[in-house]
Formats: structure tokens, sequence, C-alpha cells
């Protein structure tokens, strides 16, 4: 027995009573927490652009009602609504009703671009590959007075060639006729040009530039709109004599188109219509200034950048 005392005492911890509760402790058990609430939320409503676009040429204002902005909504529809009754009073000065029907034609114009801007914006670009101009009715106004804007040489020099080059056309149409050829709108007051820059360039590089960019490519997209942009000036050949017109098929309408090329490509470039809108609006301002002082008629030998055809 003596010879396994050692071991006995070796072994004896193992027995111990105080060793075995450490054995059979219960096991500690975490605090229990209820689970996080996950939330879950659908996507918003896909809008179609094209109910919108049909619904606001019914009437500025109905497109973002569709969108569900009726503050943008009523005060698009109200501001249409106050320019056309003041189309009807009575009295009004023939010249005013002229000019009045401009900048209503081209504040449906701009409200056309901005259907299309914000009913992509509320699908959150979904299904659009190319990005578009997203600026505000504020923005492009204060676009041809901003020296960031103007003082690039695309602008001013845009400007400058526009000039230049209608100028020689005008110049070269009235040496052959040997007679004055009038190019635009009688009676337009030359403030009129920045309506007039701010509405076409919304329509044709604001909306439908990027509508055919996205159904064909940028560059498919920017010779379709200026194809259409030259093409919507054909009425304007009305104001001329029968045998004059085809000096303005053959030789403005291709001059317009090819500046509106330019025009395209600049606010493809920028992803803008601030730079666009300063060239068109200072340059028809310029023409109507000239056009006005002389005798309040269309523009002499040079070929007005506007969209004749009424809204």
């Amino acid at each position: 027995m003596k010879k396994y005392l050692p071991l006995l005492l070796l072994i004896a911890p193992l027995f111990s009573e105080e060793e075995n509760e450490i054995a059979y402790l219960e096991p500690t058990l975490l605090p229990q927490t209820e689970p996080p609430e996950i939330e879950f939320s659908l996507p918003q409503p896909y809008k179609s652009p094209f109910l919108a676009m049909a619904l606001n040429s019914l009437a500025p204002g109905l497109g973002h009602g569709y969108l569900g902005d009726w503050q943008t909504a009523g005060a698009y529809f109200g501001s249409f609504g106050l320019m056309s009754g003041m189309n009807q009073l009575d009295g009004v000065d023939p010249e005013f009703i002229r000019n009045n029907r401009a900048a209503l034609q081209n504040f449906g114009f701009y409200t056309a671009y901005a259907t299309y801007r914000d009913v992509r914006i509320y699908n959150g670009n979904r299904g659009y590959s190319y990005a578009m101009p997203t600026e505000s009715l504020a923005e492009l106004t204060a676009a041809p007075f901003q020296w960031s804007v103007i003082k690039k040489p695309e602008v001013w020099g845009g400007i400058l060639g526009a000039l230049a080059g209608a100028s020689a056309i005008g110049y070269l149409l009235e040496k052959n006729s040997q007679k004055e050829i009038p190019f635009g709108e009688k009676g337009l007051f030359p403030l009129v040009a920045f309506p007039v820059g701010i509405g076409e360039e919304a329509l044709f590089r604001g909306f439908l530039q990027p509508f055919f960019t996205e159904r064909l490519s940028p560059t498919g997209g920017i010779i379709l709109s200026s194809i259409l942009f030259g093409l919507s000036h054909i009425p304007n050949a009305l104001l001329l004599e029968p045998e004059e017109r085809m000096s303005y098929y053959t030789a403005i309408i291709p001059y317009i188109t090819a500046f509106g090329g330019y025009f395209g490509w600049l606010s493809y470039k920028n992803t803008s219509l601030k730079e666009t809108v300063a060239i068109h609006a200072w340059y028809d301002f310029l023409l109507l200034a000239a056009s006005y002082s002389v005798a309040q008629s269309a523009s002499v030998g040079k070929p007005r950048v506007g969209f004749s055809l009424s809204f």
C-alpha cells in the first residue's frame, strides 16, 4: 500500500469535491436579443416617358401632373394659360401678340424638355445609357449672361462664327437676287431672342438629341436632331417670293443644319445646354437688334436660327 501512496496523492485532486463542481457547472448562456427588423421597400413605380410627353403636348404641366409633381404642373399650366390669355385681350398691340406668341411657343418647347428630363430622373435613369442635360429654366435663363459660359472659346467663337457665316451667305444671296431677302418673322423684339434660344435648344438638344441618342448612338442623335432642326426652318421660305425660295432651300437650310450639328456636338461634349443657349440667344439677339433698328422687319440677308412653326 505504501508503494501506491505517491500515486494516490497525485490523482486525488481529480476527484475532489471542488474540482467536481467546476467540472459540472451549467453552461452560461448569452443574453437573448430580438432579431433586427429588416425593412423591405418596393422600387418606385416606373412612369412611361411616352405618356408623360403626350400629356405635356396637350397642355404644359400635365406631364408633371402624371409624375405627381403638382407644384411644377401648376406653375407650367398657369404660365401657359396666362400667356395664352394675353393674346385674346381686346386692343392688344399686334406686335406684342407676335412677340408673346414666340415666347409662348418656346415656353412649350422648354416644358417638353423638362418633362422628358424629369421622367428620366423619376425613373432613376433606369434603362438609359447616356447622360442628358439637366439644367433648370433659371439656369438656362442666366447662362447667356454668365462670364464662366461666355468666356469659353467654343462659345464666343461660336457666336462670331455664326454671324460671319450668316452674313456671308446672306450677302451672296442678296447680290445674286438684287433684292433684300427676309429670313425671319417680322416685328420680333430683340429680347425675344432669349426665350427663343432657351426653347429651341431645350427642344432640339435637350429632348430630341438625347431621345434619338438612346435609340441610335451619340453621333446618330446629333445628326438626326440637327436635320430636324434644319428642316423645321422650311416654313420660313414662305416669306420669300416663289423664285427666291430655292436659294433658301439650297443655302440657308444646309447652313442652319450644319450649325445645329455644332450645337449638338457642344451639348453632348459638356452634357449641358448652357453653352448652346448662350450662342443661340446672342446670335438671334444681334440679328434681331440689327433688323429692328432698321425697319422692324426681317434681318437683312441673314438667317434667323429659329423655329418658325407655331406651337
